[in-house]
C-alpha cells in the first residue's frame, strides 16, 4: 500500500521533477525488493522555497552505511548523487526491524 501526500500548489522545474521521479522509482523498487514492506509513505511539500520529500517503509530495515560504503547499494549511492547534483541534501535513516526513512531537501 503506498500512501502520498503531494502539497498541490508546487512549482517545481522540469530537471527536478525527472530527478525526483527516479529517485522515488528506486526508493520503491528497493522497498519492493528487498524491504518486505506492506506500507510506504511518501511526502512532497515545501519550506520556504525549499522543495521536501519524506520517504518511509515499515519494512525490515537494514544498515545504510554498511549498503553504501560496502559498494553493494549502487542504487543508493545513484539516490545521494542525483540529489546531491540539484543541490540539495538527503538524509537516510534505517533500523532493522523497524522500516527505512529518507528526507530530501532540494
Amino acid at each position: 500500500k503506498i500512501i502520498r501526500e503531494f502539497k498541490q500548489d508546487l512549482d517545481i522545474s522540469e530537471s527536478i521533477q525527472i530527478t525526483l521521479y527516479r529517485v522515488l522509482v528506486e526508493l520503491i523498487n528497493n522497498t519492493l525488493k528487498y524491504a518486505y514492506a506492506s506500507e510506504i509513505k511518501i511526502k512532497l511539500g515545501k519550506v520556504k522555497d525549499r522543495i521536501t520529500v519524506n520517504y518511509q517503509d515499515n519494512g525490515i530495515g537494514f544498515k545504510v552505511e554498511k549498503e553504501i560504503i560496502g559498494g553493494k547499494g549502487m542504487g543508493l549511492y545513484n539516490i545521494h548523487s542525483r540529489i546531491k547534483s540539484l543541490g540539495g541534501t538527503i538524509s537516510m535513516k534505517s533500523k532493522e526491524g523497524k522500516g527505512t526513512r529518507v528526507n530530501i531537501l532540494i
